[in-house]
């Protein structure tokens, strides 16, 4: 019996030994793999553009002023990560995002016409590349984010239609470029990340074809996220 028993103890200690030796090789490796999830809180910068329509029975001449709203949109995000390094690291992600705005329509030339705020928002897959630095538990992180639209809100487009013919739509371009900066803390297996995100380049592109002056959107966006290290 006192054979048996010091053999499983000698066999669960290998085991102990043999996992901590494989965590520590992971960790000598500097590679890290998990999940992430968490808010975005958007807001889309958008150029005012006064859209002419034609002359009302005044003579007096009526259109569509577009401008954006400066409401903020809550969307969500939630994906995975990898981390490859210690105290300097590189991290880059892919992310679902949910993000967008609100813009105001106003019709000119008609007495007493009334303002209308129009949520703009689409999904888009965001692969933010950060480069960063730790500092113990506290982590600060920058880089490129590249954004691919996958759907947008219908009804959008839709008031867009009813407010002016003129306006073709390629309303949230399918690819866009921004950048990502932010802070993090690492408490065990958990990570909480707060960032900021804008755009180099324009994620709507709409308006007449007869004038060089289309709406043009950027949105930029604070997001907190929590992630999980997985191994």
């Amino acid at each position: 019996m006192k054979k048996i028993l010091f053999t499983v103890a000698l066999l669960c200690g290998l085991a102990t030994l043999g996992s901590a030796q494989f965590f520590k090789s992971l960790q000598s490796k500097r590679f890290f793999f998990g999940v992430r999830a968490g808010v975005n809180l958007s807001q889309l910068k958008t150029n005012t553009v006064n859209f002419s329509s034609g002359l009302s029975g005044l003579g007096t001449i009526t259109g569509t002023l577009i401008k954006a709203n400066e409401a903020n949109y809550t969307g969500w995000t939630g994906g995975v990560w990898m981390r490859l390094g210690h105290r300097f690291y590189i991290q880059p992600e892919l992310l679902v995002s949910a993000k967008g705005g609100q813009i105001s329509f106003a019709q000119y030339g008609f007495v007493g016409a009334p303002v209308r705020v129009v949520e703009a928002s689409y999904t888009s897959f965001d692969v933010p590349v950060l480069v960063g630095i730790k500092l113990g538990p506290v982590r600060v992180n920058a880089g490129p984010v590249a954004s691919l639209a996958i759907s947008e809100n219908a009804a959008f487009k839709d008031v867009i239609n009813q407010y002016s013919s003129q306006i073709t739509s390629e309303l949230f371009k399918q690819a866009t470029f921004g950048y990502q900066a932010g802070v993090g803390v690492d408490l065990g297996s958990l990570n909480l990340d707060l960032r900021y995100q804008s755009s180099f380049t324009d994620v709507s592109n709409a308006g007449p074809q007869s004038i060089n002056n289309p709406l043009r959107s950027r949105v930029s966006l604070w997001q907190l996220t929590l992630g999980y290290v997985l191994f």
